[in-house]
């Protein structure tokens, strides 16, 4: 039951520090277009549900680093006498804040690589995969009845950055404008052969 209960702390912890890593890397990535993660619907809740598949991937990869690490390891050709099993056994758990350490910067690595990624996708008026937590798809915006006074040109095709509150924000990498309009106001055409804009 001890154990059981320190393993659902440490996941507890584990994901308040995903959570965290992601947040910082999403305010990283939307910085350049001044927008804020909030202004596009992102929460700990849909930050976390939006990178599974990058979770996933990430555990994967320092999955098999972890691996490489124990076949790269080498192996006593000979049982060692008692004296040494003892100083092997204490090398063993003395190297585990190590190898934890190494995991830890490892995801770290991974998730600073993609936000640089995204982020240089983003200002370059490319779409960001949708493996990750932060996001830009390519759409073409039309006004769904007569544009409100006021309103700001439409692009042909705009990086489509997400939504809350009823605005959608947008990028237009062209003209170096993020654009906010009230969601209801445009329809969003989404091209799965258009992969940047223009």
């Amino acid at each position: 039951m001890e154990n059981a209960s320190e393993i659902a702390a440490l996941l507890g912890l584990a994901g308040a520090l995903w959570w965290a890593l992601l947040s910082l890397g999403a305010t990283y990535v939307y910085a350049p277009v001044g927008v804020s993660p909030g202004e596009l619907g992102l929460n700990a809740g849909t930050v976390l549900a939006q990178s599974a598949i990058g979770l996933l991937a990430t555990l994967v990869v320092t999955g098999l680093l972890g691996l490489l690490g124990l076949l790269l390891t080498p192996r006593p050709t000979r049982r060692p006498a008692h004296g040494q099993r003892r100083v092997i056994t204490m090398l063993g758990r003395a190297a585990r804040p190590a190898q934890v350490l190494l995991i830890a910067l490892s995801i770290f690595i991974l998730v600073l690589t993609a936000a640089a990624a995204a982020r240089s996708g983003i200002l370059d008026g490319r779409q960001v995969p949708w493996a990750n937590p932060w996001r830009a798809s390519t759409v073409t915006i039309t006004w769904t009845a007569a544009p409100p006074p006021r309103a700001p040109a439409l692009p042909r095709c705009a990086l489509y950055l997400g939504r809350a509150d009823g605005i959608s924000v947008f990028y237009d990498a062209d003209a170096d404008r993020t654009l906010r309009v009230p969601t209801d106001s445009v329809y969003l055409s989404h091209s799965r052969s258009r992969t940047s804009c223009p």
